[in-house]
């Protein structure tokens, strides 16, 4: 909602420091920088160092915000590298809900499960989506296709899914080991996804 009333601000904060990081740093370079922050956040947070995560996440969220600045300010901007941005928030938003979770320790195993799931299959759409928009916006879209929009591909699309579904009705006392199995073949698809933006964007 503020977003654009606060983008002055943040550019008068970050326009120096991204002409003086922009001679040294790829913007892709310091979007996994950012990244590594917010991994380290996470791993504070799990081992009850609340207040070292929340430093982390505030550097996290700075340098997240100077990978765009870099590229702008240095004209090297990429789709890829707008796409690896966005997936890298992604995964941050959706591991610190869980990480807090763990911090707590008050989940059972078929709700951490779940979380971590259904973060998967955030991170997957996140995959997906911003791709199709990419190829969609550069005239890319296959035209043969009956969806809307162009899908990529994926190791798990909708097929794969609704027989994962059907799985859990017929398993339930497997629940666990399917959210688990159909968690790796997701993320594995949505990793398919960015090494395809890697080689063709």
């Amino acid at each position: 909602m503020f977003d654009e009333s606060i983008r002055p601000i943040k550019d008068r904060v970050l326009i120096p420091i991204s002409q003086l990081l922009g001679r040294k740093l790829s913007p892709n370079f310091i979007t996994f920088i950012s990244f590594l922050f917010g991994i380290i956040s996470f791993v504070f947070i799990i081992n009850d160092w609340v207040g070292y995560g929340l430093i982390f996440w505030i550097i996290n969220r700075f340098t997240d915000g100077l990978d765009g600045t870099v590229a702008r300010v240095t004209n090297r901007q990429s789709d890829f590298g707008g796409y690896i941005d966005i997936m890298a928030d992604f995964v941050i938003y959706s591991i610190i809900p869980i990480g807090f979770v763990l911090h707590n320790g008050s989940a059972q195993k078929e709700l951490l499960v779940l979380a971590i799931m259904l973060a998967i299959f955030y991170i997957n759409g996140a995959s997906w989506m911003y791709l199709s928009s990419i190829l969609e916006k550069n005239g890319q879209g296959d035209k043969t296709l009956v969806t809307s929009v162009t899908m990529p591909k994926g190791l798990i699309e909708g097929f794969e899914t609704v027989i994962t579904y059907t799985l859990f009705y017929i398993f339930p006392d497997k629940i666990i080991y399917l959210f688990i199995a159909l968690g790796i073949f997701t993320i594995i698809g949505a990793g398919q996804r960015v090494l395809w933006a890697y080689r063709k964007l």
